[in-house]
């Protein structure tokens, strides 16, 4: 009982100090001269976002259709902003922040550039690609706002109302793909998901405004043509931004928790009872993990990885010398012993 009751105040102990390390939204924090560099990014954000959704100027973009626009996209960044204050302050550092501009920026472009063009179908934005690498760099939650602000901006951009549902549901349906995702191969997977959503809403929105039989099925065949798009590009373009960023996803933890890898394999080799005490370790920290709340598979992962240096010196380690009897550690000096271990 008093083992249980110390360990509950350790992991109170570490709360508060996780607590004091991630402080909560105070409106009064904003203006404080420690995150003037966060408004130079909203501040450049904003700015982006306006050239690409204004550009190129038009006699028919008066200006205040200009005002309206820049006032909506000013209001997205901040609800953003305040989401990712209030839910997700460990994004809140230069590297995150500077991921999700490039994804909004590169997302905001890709549809604008497809607007512009009249022989290519508004049901061909590729928002999913934004939702399936913001689900599987950040967190779906994000994700899914990240896309409903997004659609919201193509479709008062593009004039065209019916394009919402489709935009929006397509990244939802993206967002909740990418949370399944066990190897990259399952990304086309989650694109013909998006595909047929996209075909599904197409169809109730072209009922709903009586399109005709060739135009429905025109824009069924864009839609499913942009699910399958965002999945290739999320694929190319995923393992470049985990590199240059430093984030580990999911799926690369499968790929280093997969046994047939060639340090695990070397692992079983040559250190076979270090092998079979890291399996034992993996069961107990992932079981924890799960307990707990936390990621069951960056514990997996951790654990396996965890003895590894056993494999420069697996015979002086208690678990693979055998029946005990050749004890190296007899042999040197307990100097030489200790650096060993």
């Amino acid at each position: 009982m008093k083992i249980m009751k110390k360990r509950l105040k350790i992991v109170k102990r570490f709360e508060k100090r996780e607590k004091s390390n991630y402080p909560g939204f105070k409106i009064r924090n904003i203006f404080a001269r420690s995150h003037l560099w966060k408004w130079a990014w909203g501040a450049g954000l904003i700015s982006s976002l306006s050239l690409v959704f204004l550009l190129p100027p038009t006699s028919e973009i008066t200006f205040f259709n200009k005002l309206g626009m820049i006032i909506l996209i000013t209001f997205f960044v901040i609800i953003f902003f305040i989401y990712l204050w209030r839910f997700w302050v460990q994004f809140l550092i230069p590297k995150p922040l500077s991921l999700c501009a490039i994804l909004i920026i590169s997302m905001a472009l890709m549809g604008r550039i497809i607007i512009l063009l009249p022989q290519v179908s508004n049901y061909f934005i590729p928002i999913a690609f934004l939702s399936i690498l913001g689900s599987l760099l950040f967190a779906p939650s994000l994700s899914i706002v990240v896309t409903l602000l997004l659609g919201i901006l193509f479709s008062i951009n593009a004039e065209s109302l019916d394009l919402l549902p489709v935009l929006v549901m397509g990244g939802m349906v993206g967002t909740y793909s990418a949370t399944f995702v066990h190897q990259r191969t399952d990304l086309t997977k989650g694109g013909l998901y998006v595909g047929i959503s996209n075909v599904l809403i197409i169809i109730a929105v072209g009922l709903l405004a009586s399109y005709s039989f060739v135009k429905l099925a025109s824009f069924m065949a864009w839609g499913m043509g942009s699910g399958i798009f965002s999945s290739i590009l999320a694929l190319t373009v995923l393992p470049y931004l985990e590199t240059y960023f430093g984030i580990t996803t999911d799926i690369k933890l499968l790929e280093l928790s997969n046994l047939n890898l060639p340090l695990l394999n070397r692992l079983s080799i040559e250190a076979p009872g270090t092998y079979h005490h890291t399996v034992m370790v993996v069961s107990l920290a992932e079981a924890g993990a799960e307990a707990v709340g936390a990621n069951s598979l960056s514990a997996r992962v951790g654990a396996y990885y965890h003895d590894v240096g056993k494999i420069l010196r697996p015979h002086f380690f208690f678990e693979n010398a055998g029946d005990g009897k050749n004890n190296y550690h007899s042999k040197i000096a307990p100097n030489l012993s200790s650096m060993i271990v």
